[in-house]
């Protein structure tokens, strides 16, 4: 997500700002990656989507059986949660104990 906001969020290399949040409640892991950039056609769906990146972030987020927003609102904001009971025994795991 990060690299997608990073090749298309700012055309022309100009400059722009990508937060990152991500936090646990009650087993459930909450992030947000959002960007100021140019945003999304008003057309697009993560679901219907030929782009390598978005095709890689969805396949990403059903994996982990995630829900999940993609909003333009100033830039792009994808948001998704998932319950962190799903990757006990990953890798991923053991980042999220940190």
């Amino acid at each position: 997500m990060v690299t997608n906001a990073f090749k298309h969020a700012f055309p022309g290399h100009g400059r722009g700002k990508i937060a990152i949040k991500v936090s646990t409640k009650n087993k459930v892991v909450h992030a947000r990656i959002a960007d100021n950039g140019c945003g999304l056609p008003p057309d697009f769906s993560l679901d219907n989507t030929n782009s390598l990146g978005m095709t890689i972030i969805h396949n990403f987020l059903e994996q982990l059986d995630a829900d999940w927003t993609v909003k333009t609102e100033g830039g792009t904001i994808i948001s998704f949660s998932f319950n962190r009971s799903l990757t006990e025994g990953s890798a991923a795991a053991e980042f999220l104990e940190a």
